[in-house]
């Protein structure tokens, strides 16, 4: 059946929608500019500068260290920027919903909780939920790190995120926008 169109208004005035606020991570500059600009690089740099001024040249080798730790520090932030981008789906894919017993088209961003969404191989995984019917192979590995295919049916809890791989299911949305999975381990992933 789903949930009727005004359960579905009901739900987005109290913000249980889909939608996130869109934050992909910080800029390829900005990594770059928080690796060199740290304090300890600041003063070593200072230090090895004077060295050189008072020739000193042997002991500026030290400067090495500045140079693998900016490498070093960019290359995971680059690598976090990337997991990050992977993580996210289109905030406008569609999805079909059940509204009122009947298939809707809607933008992922307007699914709201408790929301039946068909969700069908070669598609991620919009929200966290439930299945409420049919079953689907889903490649967590985004997720999990693991590369297994896991076999999810009726009953069975999904993470938002996830691909699937083979079949079709209808879930029931247990949880959405920023509080979904996707979202808390975006939020984690930004802080690296």
């Amino acid at each position: 059946m789903g949930l009727g169109f005004s359960q579905v208004e009901q739900r987005k005035k109290e913000g249980q929608t889909n939608w996130k606020v869109i934050n992909t991570s910080k800029s390829y500059l900005r990594i770059i500019a928080e690796n060199v600009f740290t304090f300890c690089n600041i003063v070593t740099f200072i230090l090895v500068t004077m060295l050189f001024i008072i020739g000193e040249y042997s002991d500026t080798f030290s400067s090495l260290i500045i140079v693998c730790n900016i490498v070093i520090g960019t290359v995971q932030g680059i690598k976090a920027k990337n997991a990050v981008k992977r993580l996210s789906f289109k905030v406008d894919s569609d999805f079909t919903v059940i509204r009122d017993g009947k298939k809707v088209e809607v933008a992922a961003r307007n699914i709201v909780l408790d929301e039946l969404v068909i969700i069908r191989a070669g598609s991620k995984v919009p929200v966290d939920g439930y299945i409420r019917e049919g079953s689907v192979d889903l490649d967590e590995s985004i997720l999990t790190g693991e590369s297994n295919i896991i076999k999810r049916g009726v009953g069975s809890y999904i993470l938002s995120g996830s691909h699937v791989l083979v079949g079709e299911a209808v879930v029931q949305a247990d949880r959405v926008g920023m509080n979904s999975n996707i979202h808390r381990i975006g939020r984690a992933a930004r802080r690296l």
